[in-house]
């Protein structure tokens, strides 16, 4: 009489174990090879081990065969190549991440590029570094645009500057000429009744008031002045709106009728 023995094994669990990491293995490469950053990795000894097709572009290789064993310096510069070995090297060292490192690149084409890059130790499954993993983003195009920004900021500030400085100086030239008028104006105003008739001191009475307007006004551009270097404290003070818009209307009002114009002021009681 013949005995067999059979001993079965449930191998499911296994097979979608597999399975799982296979097609975590295939959603890996595909997005190492469709991300448009550049990846690299290298080992202990900062030979290259792999990378993606934007890192060989910038490189100037061809295949990945070509890339696999060589350093940053068989690739690029003496002083691009120390840069990178130096923040690998303290990257494997302390086994912490550096993120976002601006780095500056020559290509192989000749086009000096600036990189954003980010840098992370790669484990052995002990847990042990055995090498560093990169990525990178090329921002030339970004850091030019903010040199580009920063000269327009310069300019539009010399701009601001100048306009100031023209401000002001017009402001105190306006000063002198506006108090010459002002100054025989009010004398002959203040002289006796008799010397003036009612129009002609009506007329200078006009002219006083505007010219003392201009010379407030002009009072008020050197104030803006001081309010834009904050050498100023404003004051606020209650104004009579009626009086004042009367008075502008009784001396803008010989001017519109030289022009054909009727210009009259309208009271509206509430």
């Amino acid at each position: 009489m013949v005995s067999v023995l059979g001993v079965a094994t449930d191998v499911t669990e296994r097979e979608r174990a597999i399975a799982y990491l296979r097609s975590e293995q295939i959603m890996l490469k595909y997005v190492i090879a469709h991300v448009p950053h550049a990846i690299f990795w290298k080992d202990r000894q900062g030979r290259f081990v792999g990378a993606n097709q934007n890192f060989l572009n910038d490189t100037g290789i061809t295949t990945l065969a070509e890339l696999i064993g060589k350093t940053d310096f068989d690739l690029w510069t003496e002083a691009d190549a120390s840069f990178f070995v130096d923040i690998d090297q303290r990257v494997m060292s302390t086994g912490v991440p550096m993120l976002d490192i601006e780095e500056p690149l020559l290509r192989a084409d000749g086009e000096r590029r600036c990189l954003l890059t980010s840098k992370v130790p790669t484990r052995e499954a002990q847990g042990e570094v055995n090498g560093v993993l990169g990525i990178y983003a090329d921002i030339t195009r970004r850091k030019q645009m903010e040199v580009e920004l920063a000269k327009a900021k310069e300019a539009a500030d010399a701009a601001a500057r100048a306009k100031s400085e023209l401000l002001t100086v017009m402001s105190h030239e306006l000063r002198t000429p506006l108090a010459l008028i002002i100054g025989p104006i009010e004398s002959l105003l203040a002289g006796t009744a008799g010397e003036l008739d009612a129009q002609a001191r009506d007329a200078l009475g006009r002219v006083q008031r505007n010219a003392r307007r201009l010379h407030r006004l002009v009072d008020e551009v050197l104030a803006h002045q001081q309010l834009v270097h904050r050498t100023l404290e404003l004051r606020p003070e209650t104004v009579d709106v009626r009086d004042l818009v009367e008075r502008l209307v009784l001396d803008a009002k010989p001017a519109a009728e030289h022009s054909g114009l009727a210009l009259e002021l309208e009271r509206t009681v509430h």
